[in-house]
Formats: C-alpha cells, structure tokens, sequence
C-alpha cells in the first residue's frame, strides 16, 4: 500500500485506513470511518466502527517523537496493568507512525458541567489513575537529584529570557524565591511515570462511573507533584471541592499535608513559568494565559 505523507499532516483514504487495521482486528464487518477527531498539527485521530458495534481509534502522527514516546507510555501501562486506559492493539512506524487503540467511551471531563456531581466524582477517579500511574518509578537511577533537575531547567528558562526579555521579573523573582524554598522540602521530591498533561479535556466519564485517560504522547517519568500542578493552578485554585475529590482518589483523604500543599504551590508557579515562556518564545496566546493564570494564584 501506497500512503502520501507530508510534514503536517497523513493523507489517507478511507481504504488505506482500512488495510492499516482490518490485519488487527477480529472483523471483517465493514468500517465507518469518522476523519480527523481532535485533528491537529501534529497528529490526526480517527474514530473507526464495526458493524458489529466495536470502535476503535487510529491515531496517526507524521514525526516519531512523540509516537515513540506514547507507544513506550502504552507498554509500561500494559506491564503494570493500570486501569482507564485504552489498550494498545498495534503499532507501526513502517509506511506512517501510527497506534490502533481499543475505543475509550465516555464525555470528556472538560465538557461537563461544572455544578454537576458527575466533575467531581470524574476528578476522584482522576486522582485514583493518577496514583496508579505515579506508582511506578524510573527503573534506572536517576543520575541528577530531582531538585538539581528542577534547577536546570529553572537555569535553561533564564538563559532563554535574558535573549528575549519576554518574562516579567516579578515572574522571575516570584519562581526563584519558591525554589529556594524548595529546597527545604526537596525530600518530598521524587521521580516516577507522569502523564505530563493531566487535565479534565485528556480523560472521559462515562455512564458506568469511571474514567478513560487518554494522550500519553508527553508521558515520562518527570518529579511527581509537577504532574499536578496543572490542575491547581487551572482547576483545584478555582475550585475546592475538585481538588478534595481528586485527593480522596489520590490518596483516600481530602487534603494533602502542608509541606505538600507548599510544594504543590512552588511546583505550580514552575509550571506558570515554563509555560509562559513556551508561550511567549512561539507567541501562543494559549499557553500565554495558561502561564500567567498559574503564576498567580
């Protein structure tokens, strides 16, 4: 078979997609094809059904990078048999780059209303994946203490600003002085497997009352906390009893104690900086915001 790719974007026919799964799959029903789900620049989703009412998903990336990447997330979820998630039926890089996923049903949790009870009992289940998934750690040692990693990449955001100017001070300022008390806690500090775009638009809730997580294209193992830093600058900060929700999942209390809460607050106005400066080096307005909202809560 024959596929046309270009830098953006895999052009394929509904006959294509077809020869891509039909070898994987336990059908021979024929397929409907929905193009181009949650469709970007950097990967286009197709949502395939059977007649026989199975869905799958094709997920299809022009670069490897982050293909490996997310294929890697999907065997050590495999292995360590983690719950909510979709199961890797095969891969590729061959002709194209490409995952074929059993399907994960359900409405994102971004989409549900936010006075409704069906949020909050999504973030406690959130919270409960989330803690499977922080669970396992790094097999190799880590050759750099998590805090001196978190530095050097504190460092590299720094020397990036002072070509540009693009970062207040204040901002500056603000992060290194939660840094240097960081330092005190740093034994809180430690690395496992983190999904590294944790929020309510990567995981679905469904009817049966549980979720389905979902993009592990960034997924690796990265310092713990930082993997929850998104989700309070953007969601527990605005919110209470999302974050109570959640940490009765994460770890079976509402709260967390107060050297956690502390650097859960430092690692958030981290996450607000390199955001920012992500934002601002390739002027999205997104992630602009994204970074000035956590950098001031």
């Amino acid at each position: 078979m024959t596929i046309k790719t270009s830098i953006n974007t895999a052009i394929l026919s509904d006959n294509d997609i077809r020869d891509l799964v039909l070898p994987h799959i336990d059908s021979t029903d024929k397929l409907n094809i929905c193009s181009n789900i949650r469709g970007s620049s950097n990967k286009h989703l197709y949502k395939i059904k059977s007649e026989s009412t199975h869905t799958y998903w094709l997920k299809i990336y022009p670069e490897q990078k982050k293909f490996i990447q997310e294929r890697r997330a999907y065997n050590i979820l495999k292995r360590n048999k983690i719950p909510y998630t979709p199961e890797l039926i095969h891969s590729s890089a061959e002709s194209l780059c490409y995952l074929l996923l059993t399907n994960c049903s359900g409405t994102l949790a971004s989409e549900l209303p936010t006075d409704n009870s069906a949020l909050e009992k999504s973030f406690m289940h959130a919270g409960y994946f989330l803690n499977k998934l922080h669970k396992i750690k790094p097999e190799i040692p880590d050759t750099l203490l998590p805090f001196d990693a978190l530095l050097k990449r504190y460092k590299s955001i720094i020397k990036s600003n002072i070509k540009t100017g693009h970062i207040e001070k204040d901002y500056i300022e603000k992060t290194k002085v939660g840094l240097d008390r960081l330092e005190n806690n740093s034994y809180l500090l430690e690395r496992s497997l983190c999904h590294r775009d944790f929020t309510p638009r990567n995981w679905l809730y469904s009817n049966e009352n549980h979720i389905s997580v979902i993009d592990f294209e960034h997924t690796m193992f990265d310092i713990t906390i930082l993997d929850i830093a998104k989700l309070n600058a953007h969601y527990f900060s605005k919110n209470h009893k999302l974050k109570e929700a959640f940490f009765m999942g994460y770890s079976g209390k509402k709260e967390p104690c107060k050297d956690f809460n502390s650097v859960l607050y430092i690692l958030t106005i981290f996450y607000g900086l390199q955001t920012l400066s992500w934002g601002k080096k390739y002027n999205d307005k997104v992630y602009i915001d994204l970074g000035y909202e956590a950098l001031t809560i």
